[in-house]
This record gives C-alpha cells, structure tokens and sequence, in this order.
C-alpha cells in the first residue's frame, strides 16, 4: 500500500516557529497511508480553508506572523510533504523556501525556493500570538506520536 512520507518537519518547523526547542529521534519521518482518512480530511480541510490562509497572510491581524505552508512534492512514485516558509507573495503568486532535508524523494532540497501552487498545498499554519492557526495535518499527526514527545512539544492551537 502507498504511503506519504510526511517530514518530522512539522516538529522541525514548529521548533523554529514556535521557539520550542526540542530533541528528537532518530527517525525524522511519520509515514501515513495515502487513503488514510483522518489524514486526507485534514487535507481536505486544509485546502478548502486555503483563502482564509491568503487574506490573513495579505492583511496579518494583531500577532499574526511566520507564515508557512506544507506543499506536496512527488518524484517518480515518492510522495513527500515539506513544510515550507516564510510564504512571501499573495496567492496569485507567492514563494516560500524548503524547511528541511528530503527523506524519499530527490528533487528538491533543504532551502529550495518553490512557487506555492495551490493544487499541491497539503496544509497552512501561521502564528498568532503563541497559538497555531491551521495547522490540520499537524493535529493528525500529533497524537500518533510516543506521548512524551507530544507532550514536549506543549503545542497550542488556536480557532481560526
């Protein structure tokens, strides 16, 4: 069965965003079934709120900063997903940097400079305040970590 390697760089990311700092382990990829369906909701979701993403990122409000977006990349039959930030542009046209090292697939790297094309967007996040908006895979993805990394992490979300 195919699955989706989705980069411990939503931690990785987080780390940076969030100012949590944190040690991992060795392995630095959750793989996820490509017809898992609480992930694929969390796709879903993410995409059809994308316009919310845009006019906050156009117009931020009080705190709103450090904006990102995980973008699916495939290669070949490898399909991986990358956080990536800051997002700088609009939606008709925004840009944003590869936030971490490849694992599956090997044509993009670490700091790569990609055009965010909607199609391929698989979440949004940005920070207001110390709270997460967005952020949906990342709520998929959390409880399926050993509980005391999750709870390392202390995150918080926040209602759009």
């Amino acid at each position: 069965m195919a699955s989706h390697s989705i980069a411990r760089s939503i931690i990785l990311g987080l780390s940076l965003l969030c100012s949590v700092h944190i040690s991992l382990a060795e392995d630095q990829v959750v793989s996820v079934e490509t017809d898992d369906p609480e992930m694929n909701a969390a796709i879903d979701k993410a995409r059809s709120t994308l316009p919310y993403f845009w006019q906050h990122l156009s117009n931020p409000g009080e705190g709103e900063q450090r904006f990102s977006v995980k973008i699916q990349i495939t290669h070949g039959d490898e399909v991986e997903h990358f956080w990536c930030g800051p997002v700088v542009g609009a939606a008709s046209k925004a840009i944003c940097n590869i936030d971490n090292d490849p694992q599956s697939v090997s044509n993009v790297q670490l700091g790569q400079e990609m055009s965010v094309e909607k199609e391929y967007v698989s979440d949004w996040m940005f920070m207001r305040g110390d709270k997460i908006i967005g952020g949906e895979t990342i709520k998929v993805i959390l409880p399926r970590l050993p509980k005391e990394e999750a709870d390392q992490l202390g995150l918080q979300f926040g209602e759009p």
